[in-house]
């Protein structure tokens, strides 16, 4: 690939500048995985990257990755299940995706095989939201030959 100057002197080589890019910490978390703010500057100082000042705040990637990981009951009385859809694990929390502002929580639904361990997730604006997809999946389990069995609730007993 060749080499050529753009307007201002950066040399530009395979799309590329000479200069070391320039992001805020936004910008760079996003680029860099979702780490911490720490990491997060520390991973952007080691590539030569310019950060700029200010905090990271809140980021809505997160917060919905964290909602994914919340432990829900996996523990039964019953029998484990020994069939795909056996029983189903599900649980929603609310997410406040920007603290403060009016209608920035968000419902986060996440429902687990328990035999697989497959998730199935869903964010909707309220919680009423879900019952017609979480019903469509359902439904989708049962035409492909896996109905769902069992859905667990949280904290709840067989249904």
């Amino acid at each position: 690939m060749g080499k050529f100057s753009r307007k201002g002197g950066d040399e530009v080589v395979g799309g590329a500048t000479s200069k070391a890019p320039f992001y805020n910490i936004k910008k760079a978390h996003e680029l860099l995985g979702h780490n911490n703010e720490n990491d997060t500057r520390q991973m952007a100082s080691h590539l030569g990257w310019t950060i700029t000042r200010g905090p990271l705040g809140g980021c809505e990637s997160c917060a919905n990755a964290k909602a994914r990981q919340k432990n829900m009951p996996k523990i039964s009385a019953g029998e484990k299940a020994t069939v795909i859809n056996g029983r189903w694990f599900h649980d929603s929390s609310t997410l406040q995706v920007h603290k403060g502002e009016k209608g920035s929580s968000k419902i986060c639904n996440l429902t687990v095989d328990e035999l697989t361990g497959i998730p199935f997730t869903g964010i909707y604006n309220k919680k009423n939201e879900f019952v017609e997809s979480m019903c469509q999946c359902i439904q989708a389990q049962t035409t492909r030959g896996y109905p769902v069995l069992i859905v667990r609730q949280d904290n709840a007993g067989e249904t």
